[in-house]
C-alpha cells in the first residue's frame, strides 16, 4: 500500500474514494470547469445567474425562466451522461435545458483558475466563488485548480418529452416503487436535437 501510494498517488486515492464511497465528493475539474464555463457564458449574455456551487440548487444553473444542467467528459466520441437523482431532469414551470460539454486535458487549454479569474474580472466575488470552489474539494493552490482542458464542443439540448429520462412518472403508480429512494441511470444523447453553443473568451 505504501507503494503504491509513492508511486502511483493518484491510483491509491481513487481506490480509497471508492472505499469511501458516498462521503467523499467525486466531481472531476473538467465537471466543474464545465458548469464554470456555461456559467460566464450566460452572464455575458446578459443573464442573472445563480450557481448551484454557491447555494442548495436542484440544477446546476438557474435564471429567471430557465433551468440548466450541465454534464461534461473527456471522451472523444461517446455522449454518454450519468443522471444522478430522479430530480436532475425535472423541470419546474421553467424551461429546463442540458448543456453538454466535451473537453480533452492540453496545456493550452484553460483551468478552473483561469475561469476564476475571468469571473472575478466579470464582477463576481472571489471570496464566494472560492469558497464555493473549496466546499466542492477544489482548494486554492491544488493541481486540479490548475489542470487545463481544451473545450471542444458545448451543447445545448431541450430537456422536453422527448428527452430520455426517468422521473416518478415514468411509474404506473405515479411514484417511485417503496423502498427506493433515489435512481441513477444512463442516458446516451446520441440522436437527440440540440444547438452548438457558441463559447467565446
Amino acid at each position: 500500500m505504501r507503494n503504491a501510494l509513492v508511486t502511483d498517488p493518484a491510483s491509491w486515492w481513487e481506490k480509497w474514494r471508492a472505499l469511501l464511497g458516498n462521503s467523499v465528493q467525486n466531481k472531476m475539474p473538467y465537471s466543474v470547469l464545465g458548469e464554470m464555463i456555461i456559467y460566464k457564458h450566460l452572464l455575458k449574455n446578459g443573464y442573472a445567474v445563480k450557481w448551484a456551487a454557491l447555494q442548495n440548487a436542484t440544477h446546476d444553473l438557474e435564471i429567471d425562466n430557465e433551468c440548466y444542467e450541465v454534464k461534461s467528459t473527456i471522451k472523444r466520441y461517446d455522449s454518454l451522461i450519468t443522471v444522478n437523482s430522479q430530480y436532475q431532469m425535472v423541470g419546474l414551470e421553467a424551461g429546463l435545458y442540458l448543456c453538454f460539454c466535451r473537453f480533452e486535458e492540453s496545456l493550452l487549454g484553460i483551468s478552473i483558475e483561469d475561469i476564476l479569474n475571468e469571473l472575478v474580472n466579470l464582477g463576481d466575488n472571489y471570496q464566494i466563488l472560492n469558497s464555493a470552489l473549496e466546499k466542492m474539494g477544489f482548494e486554492k493552490g491544488s493541481s486540479a485548480r490548475n489542470k487545463k482542458f481544451k473545450l471542444h464542443e458545448a451543447r445545448k439540448y431541450e430537456v422536453n418529452e422527448r428527452f430520455p429520462r426517468i422521473t416518478k412518472e415514468s411509474f404506473a403508480t405515479g411514484k417511485l416503487p417503496d423502498g427506493i429512494v433515489k435512481i441513477v441511470y444512463e442516458v446516451d444523447l446520441n440522436g437527440l436535437d440540440y444547438t452548438k453553443l457558441d463559447i467565446k473568451d
